[in-house]
């Protein structure tokens, strides 16, 4: 017995303990992706420069030469200013989904604790069947599956000349602002 206690209690050499395997393992798999992206980044950089292509945000300076409806901006203006403007849009529109989705979660959730049989089961149904669908799925079935086959702008349903519904849109008669709207004469 005391014979094998000493072989026991002794470590395997380093080329054969597990743990440092591992390690070892993890180094050289690190090395190699560190090489790999160095790799790339010199083969980004070479072509880059034998194509002339600039990496800073000079581009930003330039003149834009596209307009952006509804808003000040012009063509004229700068990409940056464009850039400004879309991210503008972009707050403008996610505030009024997050109002609207609130609005509609509560409405929802109220409609589901009623006790009109009805309204109870509506809501079950509209919760049950939109759940975990992704909504890049719910954008894509709305847009192709109901805008696109609505009928063309010259085609489109005119309700009374007050409320047009085309495949470009809803139109409503609104007020135009122009450069004389406002002034008195």
């Amino acid at each position: 017995m005391s014979a094998a206690a000493p072989a026991a209690s002794r470590r395997p050499p380093l080329w054969r303990n597990v743990r440092v395997l591992r390690i070892v393992g993890q180094a050289a798999f690190l090395f190699l992706v560190a090489v790999f992206v160095l790799y790339i980044y010199d083969n980004l950089v070479t072509n880059l420069q034998e194509r002339g292509i600039r990496t800073d945000f000079r581009h930003l300076r330039q003149q834009a030469g596209f307009a952006i409806p509804d808003s000040d901006f012009v063509s004229s203006d700068t990409m940056f200013a464009a850039l400004v403007e879309g991210a503008k849009n972009t707050i403008k529109v996610a505030f009024l989904g997050i109002i609207f989705a609130t609005i509609l979660g509560v409405l929802v959730g109220i409609a589901r604790l009623s006790t009109n049989w009805l309204v109870r089961r509506a809501a079950a149904a509209y919760v049950e069947t939109l759940r975990n669908i992704p909504v890049l799925i719910i954008i894509l079935f709305w847009y192709l599956g109901v805008v696109l086959r609505l009928e063309p702008l010259d085609d489109s349903g005119n309700f009374g000349g007050i409320l047009s519904i085309s495949n470009r849109g809803l139109v409503v008669p609104w007020v135009d602002r122009t450069d004389s709207t406002g002034r008195g004469r």
